[in-house]
């Protein structure tokens, strides 16, 4: 399909000036107008890029602590302890444990802080005499309710979650823009605004949908065994790399993409701290074609369709909304028709190194000579997503 540059994006002086900047962050919703967005766009209007430091950048995330457990041997009626369970470590003294199984209801009976193997004894407050009063089963679930206080006991010992340390890379990524001569940048054409303007704004578009496949698709990496000297080269991380929590694959499923389905991504994905707002899906061309069949009423327009300006519906399940926006990135002619990407709206930000964001640079002095121009295209870019486990990545559809 043509492009179509509207007059005015890029003013080409006549000038001897070098390497003039132009920061092009704020014009990047002029670039390209479309009702189809894509992620990267999305991101932009979920919140400005934020800036870092170092091309290394680092966050904490805190888990709230496991609730349940799972039991993996049998212990008999009559038996006064828990011989084994996953999970065991945040079994915590004088806690009550439920079984959801037997409807039994256990206390951490141990002097311990904590349970100091995947054994550990427990007074049954369902039966007469405090021993299990029915046999556990393997692969039963207990809940961890709260500590059962005795009178005139102290405190008990405080315990918290260790947060994990994640890190990702910022990217320097460039790429020329118009390369031609001075007489080609002189020349009076049919088109009004010049193969140079034209150029740069084609590239311009080119450079920010490699951009929006980096997201999906990139790798965190630092290395520095390919260039010339040693010097470092970055790679961020893409969001399929990203989620690991909420997979799914829809491969040998005969009911395909369902607004079923979709509820149930969206309840594994309502966890402490998710965002309070409708999610939203980055939703491939095969789901868009299973979406077109559903009832009617499964799907809505979304009220961001009228606030952005793109072609946005609403998924109504018994677990909340999921807005869909069809990426035309997640198409066969990419491979990855059959994604579909849950996005946590308050936990996910594009980044860039502070100072370098998206530049137009006009005549770059190392490249332009008396009767060649060049322009070049630069930015760092980068994404910032915590807590993975309020995203969901859904394939094979």
């Amino acid at each position: 399909m043509a492009l179509n540059p509207s007059e005015g994006f890029f003013r080409i002086e006549n000038t001897l000036e070098f390497n003039r900047v132009i920061e092009m962050e704020a014009r990047l919703v002029e670039l390209d107008p479309t009702r189809n967005p894509n992620f990267e766009r999305i991101l932009r209007r979920l919140g400005p890029k934020v800036n870092k430091r170092r091309m290394k950048f680092e966050w904490r995330n805190l888990k709230k602590a496991p609730v349940t457990i799972t039991l993996t041997a049998i212990d008999a009626a009559g038996a006064s302890q828990i011989t084994s369970a996953t999970g065991y470590t945040n079994v915590h003294r004088d806690f009550l444990v439920y079984n959801t199984r037997t409807k039994e209801l256990y206390l951490a009976n141990f002097d311990a802080a904590v349970a100091a193997a995947a054994a550990f004894a427990v007074y049954s407050y369902t039966s007469a005499d405090g021993t299990l009063q029915t046999a556990t089963a393997v692969d039963d679930v207990c809940n961890l309710l709260t500590e059962a206080h005795a009178e005139g006991e102290e405190i008990p010992e405080a315990f918290r979650q260790v947060p994990t340390q994640d890190f990702d890379y910022i990217m320097q990524i460039d790429r020329r823009g118009a390369d031609i001569s001075d007489i080609a940048d002189q020349e009076e054409e049919y088109d009004p605004r010049g193969q140079r303007a034209i150029d740069n704004k084609n590239a311009m578009i080119e450079y920010m949908e490699g951009m929006n496949r980096l997201m999906y698709l990139s790798q965190t990496t630092r290395e520095t065994a390919t260039a010339d000297n040693g010097e470092r080269r970055h790679a961020m991380g893409g969001i399929f790399q990203k989620i690991v929590t909420n997979k799914m694959s829809l491969s040998g499923v005969p009911t395909g993409l369902t607004p079923t389905t979709i509820g149930e991504i969206l309840r594994v994905t309502k966890r402490p701290g998710a965002s309070a707002a409708n999610k939203l899906a980055m939703a491939g061309q095969n789901a868009i074609n299973a979406a077109s069949a559903w009832p009617v009423g499964a799907i809505q327009v979304s009220p961001r369709e009228k606030q952005w300006g793109y072609d946005i519906k609403t998924v109504i399940t018994p677990y909340g909304n999921l807005d869909l926006v069809y990426d035309d990135t997640l198409a066969q002619e990419y491979g990855l028709a059959d994604k579909l990407v849950v996005i946590d709206e308050n936990h996910v930000r594009e980044t860039m190194l502070r100072g370098l964001g998206m530049q137009l640079i006009q005549k770059v002095v190392s490249l332009s000579t008396t009767h060649r121009i060049v322009d070049a295209i630069t930015s760092t870019f980068g994404m910032q997503l915590q807590n993975e486990e309020l995203f969901a990545l859904i394939e094979d559809i």
